[in-house]
């Protein structure tokens, strides 16, 4: 089972509602997570909304471009029911044409 892979990195260049052939990048904040997410839709500014857990950042953008793990909390990619790897806190970015769920627990 393939998982989809973020990089870690602090934001850069600019790319706010900039969508690739039509798909924009999506971050889901899993129904199981205890707590809210925080997604970016400048990578380049880090100005930011934050999800509930059940949301969706199409609710408040059009394109994420990534999200933020704080310190101290869990994160991990969440595909078809099965968990990935924990994620380093920080910022991670998303590709324009990949819809992300995360599980996040502080």
């Amino acid at each position: 089972m393939a998982f989809m892979a973020t990089l870690v990195a602090a934001p850069s260049a600019a790319q706010a509602a900039v969508c690739t052939a039509g798909l924009c990048g999506e971050v889901r904040n899993s129904s199981i997570s205890t707590d809210s997410l925080k997604v970016t839709s400048d990578w380049g500014s880090k100005a930011s909304f934050w999800i509930s857990p059940g949301g969706t950042s199409k609710t408040v953008m059009k394109d994420a471009d990534g999200y933020y793990v704080d310190p101290g909390c869990e994160a991990r990619v969440y595909f078809n029911r099965v968990s990935g790897p924990r994620l380093a806190s920080g910022w991670h970015k998303i590709n324009s044409a990949t819809a992300t769920s995360i599980l996040y627990r502080c």
